[in-house]
């Protein structure tokens, strides 16, 4: 492709140059695809899909990218001078190139010096391409490109060209051949600046001057992070900073020696931040990784946000360069960023709500050495257990989940997320002592969120409520915003005596209404936990009477009808436990607490007899006060044997809710 003029500018593909009369500036090769691609549809709208499609061809990241990159052109048409907006924005649409592109012929100028482009023919630019775009070549490509041009050029016009422009257009060829052949070899070929950075302000996008500061806070805790990592060459803030965030990526590199330059851009979303961090080559432009987070903004979880997002980025940071990630770098022993990111997805979802069990799937897939990925893909598959009806199909789901956390644990013993999910998934095989030992193990590593978390419900399964109460306040005080997941809550909040807080997170979190059958599930059991009247159980019930789950609608509606009558309300739930047509997770997670409710604590330690061998992991719902008559019965002392409990307790700590007497005897209430 030949230079095209832009209103008062040339743009030179081959070169990846935008030039006025005076100077010119580089920009990013994969930037300058963006460009070419739209010269081919001057006026259009182009969508961002189909501009990420054509230019960037991956599936994670490029969003951002394509923000990047029209943000740099945009500031490179400025800084050369254009003052009408030559690229315009379509809300929810896309984008549209507004000037007109012409072809036009250069020669160098002797006036400007070489390098400077002179127009000295011009044709109009066809406004629809039947060819594809072409993708600009490397540099020394380009060069044996145009000298081979330069040649044919020679041959077609040579009686009528002066030898002395000919000798002068091969010179200019050559120089620049050469002058890109050194550059490469004495610059870039340094094995030693492989493992250098320089870490720019991020862009920020906020009118909120309260917020607009995080674009200088987030890189500086980055730099900090990375400067830990042995092995790479961290350029310190005073001379990074001294760029501003739309900086030439080739121009960094050039003048700090660094191979990769990290970016980024904070951008406010109503009451959310979005922040994006993307690693380029600083040689080629190529962006090498992105990552993207949105959290919502308050002051006080700025320090959390800052951490969480340098934390990532350096284990991106440590697998591009590979570099031993410390246990603190969440995800960084994989060698594929591709799986690194699906990683860091599946935990978003982890958190926020989504397939992250596909996600840490994937991420297994791509890199079947991947620990961490083998970690999350244990505990969410160990986790989806919960909601299977058959406690035997259960049980073959979460000896699947413990063979993925053991091979996690043996591919990394030394990380604490291997430790802390080989721990949890531990519990239900019934290993208690093993839990015991590998999430402690995991917290002396790190007191991360994972780490905490599995040991906080680690010691909720066994009876240690009040320890894992401690555990939960300690991880508040580090991230006051952070929302405890239901599970963990309706297992430890009852067993201390704080039902009435639970009932008032229940409401604040709306589970009485949700749309989701268990979330209504878990506000029936904080109501259950909190003694609350036969109304608000009846409002419960008449919730599920509603859900579009058939099963748990016909049960909910079955059990509403006789309410208001103990005796035949306990009799309709033990026919339904004893209905094999009845197959549901309800009939493990609500039955009991409604038959505690209703007093009928023979059927409590029945169901859990049946189904808490198969899965032990709902030992977390049992020790609350509702079922403090169920805990008293002899049936249950026997179970407690048997799941056990009594040789963890007798070695470690005894539960709670249980005390030793003499002999081999023991009281739970």
């Amino acid at each position: 492709m030949g230079t095209i003029r832009l209103g008062a500018l040339l743009v030179d593909p081959s070169r990846n140059i935008i030039a006025n009369d005076a100077a010119s500036w580089s920009i990013e090769p994969r930037i300058m695809d963006l460009l070419i691609l739209m010269t081919s549809r001057p006026g259009e709208v182009m969508s961002r899909d189909e501009l990420i499609e054509q230019v960037w061809k991956v599936e994670f990241g490029a969003d951002e990218s394509l923000t990047r990159a029209i943000s740099q052109l945009r500031k490179t048409f400025r800084d050369a001078g254009e003052t009408s907006e030559l690229i315009e924005t379509i809300p929810k649409r896309g984008y549209r190139l507004v000037a007109t592109p012409e072809f036009v012929a250069v020669r160098p100028s002797a006036v400007h010096g070489a390098g400077k482009l002179v127009a000295e023919a011009i044709e109009p630019h066809p406004k629809q391409s039947d060819q594809p775009v072409t993708t600009p070549e490397p540099v020394m490509a380009s060069a044996a490109r145009a000298s081979a041009a330069s040649e044919t050029a020679s041959a077609a016009n040579k009686a009528s060209r002066p030898w002395f422009v000919r000798i002068a257009a091969l010179t200019s060829v050559l120089l620049l051949a050469v002058i890109v052949t050194v550059g490469v070899a004495t610059r870039w070929g340094a094995p030693a600046l492989e493992r250098s950075i320089a870490v720019l302000p991020f862009t920020s996008e906020s009118v909120d001057t309260e917020r607009a500061y995080l674009g200088r806070v987030l890189p500086g805790e980055i730099i900090d992070i990375l400067s830990q990592l042995k092995g790479i060459e961290v350029i310190a803030r005073n001379s990074s900073f001294t760029f501003g965030p739309d900086a030439d990526v080739l121009e960094v590199g050039r003048k700090l020696e660094v191979a990769h330059v990290l970016s980024g851009v904070v951008r406010e979303e109503g009451e959310n931040i979005h922040v994006s961090a993307t690693l380029a080559d600083a040689r080629t432009g190529r962006v090498i990784w992105t990552q993207s987070d949105t959290t919502k903004f308050a002051p006080e979880n700025v320090p959390a946000l800052q951490k969480d997002i340098a934390e990532r980025v350096a284990g991106a940071m440590s697998i591009a360069f590979n570099v031993p990630a410390s246990s603190s770098l969440t995800g960084g022993s994989t060698k594929s960023l591709e799986a690194y990111n699906s990683y860091l997805r599946g935990l978003g979802y982890w958190w926020s709500g989504g397939p992250a069990r596909e996600a840490f799937a994937r991420a297994t897939e791509l890199d079947p050495d991947y620990a961490e990925a083998w970690a999350g893909l244990a505990i969410t598959t160990a986790s989806a257990s919960l909601s299977i009806p058959s406690p035997e199909k259960a049980r073959d789901l979460q000896n699947a989940a413990y063979a993925m956390a053991e091979r996690g644990q043996r591919l990394a013993p030394d990380l604490s997320v291997t430790q802390a999910c080989y721990g949890a998934l531990s519990t239900t095989q019934g290993k208690w002592g093993q839990a015991e030992i590998a999430t402690l193990k995991a917290m002396e590593i790190s007191r991360g969120d994972l780490p905490m978390n599995h040991r906080q419900n680690t010691l909720a399964r066994v009876g240690r409520a009040s320890e894992s109460y401690d555990l939960m306040v300690e991880q508040k005080a580090t991230d006051p915003l952070s929302v405890r997941g239901a599970f963990s809550l309706m297992g430890v909040y009852p067993a201390i005596g704080r039902q009435d807080e639970l009932l008032e997170i229940a409401t604040s979190q709306d589970w009485f209404h949700a749309k989701s059958g268990g979330a209504q599930m878990y506000g029936l059991m904080a109501r259950i936990h909190a003694h609350q009247p036969v109304a608000a159980i009846r409002d419960s019930l008449q919730s599920l009477a509603q859900q579009p789950d058939r099963v748990l609608a016909e049960f909910a509606a079955g059990l509403l009808a006789v309410i208001d009558q103990p005796a035949k309300a306990r009799a309709y739930l033990l026919a339904a436990y004893d209905d094999p047509a009845f197959q549901h997770s309800a009939k493990w997670e609500i039955l009991p607490f409604l038959a505690a409710w209703l007093g009928d604590d023979e059927l409590v330690v029945r169901v859990w007899r049946d189904g808490l061998p198969v899965n032990t992991m709902r030992t977390i719902y049992i020790w609350g006060e509702a079922f403090a008559g169920a805990r008293a019965l002899p049936e249950f002392k026997q179970l407690a044997r048997e799941l056990g409990f009594v040789d963890y307790w007798r070695t470690y700590r005894w539960a709670d809710k249980c005390r030793p007497l003499a002999g081999d005897d023991f009281q739970c209430g």
